[in-house]
């Protein structure tokens, strides 16, 4: 018979690993953006001293850039796709260093970015895209610059007011699913808050919150407190925690 030595039979046919997918063009140009961005923010920190009236506006022009960027992210992010986790934190970190400046159009800027990016997380189930403290961080930042009633109109032309909305929509969906633990009310105080301050500035602001369902989400937060064990407590009664009281500071914020 014939026998072969083993070291001459033919390979097997090894089928290469599947190559990765190419990365969306927009996860190119939010790199990019990032880049910039980064590079605008420390040449503004250096020249704080002599820097003149237009010096924010190269930010403002990456701002604008962003956005389609930040859309696109949202939607990869709201079908758990966990591939730009990373790439969305290093966006957060320029973002809040926006958020530390003086001018209300940047911060409002800055802050519909990282609400869209929020809320998104939000509508998935991967905890990696959960981003508590930085909600709270964001919420309070809106709830003091609408304490300033020469910005609501601001919101409204920056198109900020949905992505808040879209936000707080997706705190009260998760108070309702019995996640509670996974909000932390301070984040939803601060931002209905927020809203209401909006609301304040006249009939015509209460119009457009309502037409950008303003109203049906307020209801949900409601439900949502209702829903809770004992229902919203104001008065500090529970488990000691300072959940009742925090309850309560909401539930004001939401019926005004």
């Amino acid at each position: 018979s014939d026998r072969r030595d083993p070291l001459d039979s033919p390979v097997p046919h090894q089928m290469p690993p599947p190559e990765a997918p190419p990365s969306p063009p927009w996860v190119r140009d939010m790199d990019r953006i990032i880049a910039q961005l980064d590079m605008e923010m420390a040449d503004v920190a250096l020249a704080s001293s002599s820097a003149g009236p237009n010096c924010m506006d190269g930010v403002r022009h990456l701002l604008r850039a962003l956005w389609p960027c930040v859309e696109a992210m949202a939607g990869a992010c709201s079908d758990g796709d966990e591939r730009w986790v990373l790439q969305r934190n290093r966006l957060f970190a320029a973002l809040f260093r926006v958020l530390e400046r003086k001018e209300s159009d940047l911060r409002i800027a800055a802050a519909r970015c990282v609400t869209r990016l929020l809320s998104a997380g939000r509508a998935s189930t991967a905890a990696s895209l959960q981003l508590p403290k930085y909600e709270t961080a964001v919420c309070k930042v809106l709830f003091q610059l609408t304490r300033a009633s020469k910005n609501d109109e601001s919101f409204f032309e920056a198109e900020a007011v949905h992505p808040m909305l879209a936000l707080l929509e997706a705190q009260g969906r998760m108070l309702r699913y019995d996640q509670r633990s996974k909000v932390p009310l301070e984040a939803p105080t601060f931002l209905a808050g927020a809203l209401k301050n909006i609301s304040c500035s006249g009939e015509r602001a209460q119009q457009r919150l309502g037409q950008l369902g303003a109203i049906a989400v307020l209801c949900g937060i409601m439900q949502a407190l209702e829903d809770l064990p004992g229902g919203p407590q104001g008065d500090g009664s529970g488990d000691g925690s300072g959940d009742g009281d925090l309850e309560g500071q909401l539930l004001t914020q939401v019926t005004g």
